[in-house]
């Protein structure tokens, strides 16, 4: 489970999807979450899951492209919304599925070693 907020490594988000938000094991974080945007609130996560997106903290808040995929770096705030910081265009043609099967692997134990801080989003030190 995900510690505290004071424990995550200053630039270090974890990489998480829609299923990982509803776990509630990263209430609190502040993490990295991408897919479309399908209402001016609401992001269709990588692996279809929606999340409701505060955009209070967001300069302008979210512009609804339902073609693009962004990245949201935001803290989680329970399971089904996020408070977004700061909002990323990626582009029209990212392929989602291949993110969130990338996702599973970075969060996978089996590979753990090679995402030592992706995978639990804290600070060793």
């Amino acid at each position: 489970a995900f510690e505290t907020m004071a424990a995550q490594r200053e630039g270090c988000y974890p990489r998480v999807n829609g299923e990982m938000i509803q776990s509630q094991q990263y209430n609190g974080a502040i993490v990295s979450i991408v897919g479309k945007l399908v209402t001016v609130d609401t992001l269709q996560a990588s692996d279809g899951t929606s999340v409701s997106v505060d955009t209070s903290q967001i300069e302008g808040g979210l512009i609804n492209n339902p073609d693009m995929v962004v990245e949201i770096i935001g803290q989680v705030a329970d399971a089904t919304n996020i408070t977004g910081f700061v909002v990323r265009e990626l582009s029209v043609d990212t392929d989602l599925d291949l993110y969130n099967q990338f996702l599973a692997l970075q969060h996978s134990p089996t590979y753990a070693q090679y995402f030592p801080q992706a995978a639990v989003g804290i600070s060793n030190s």
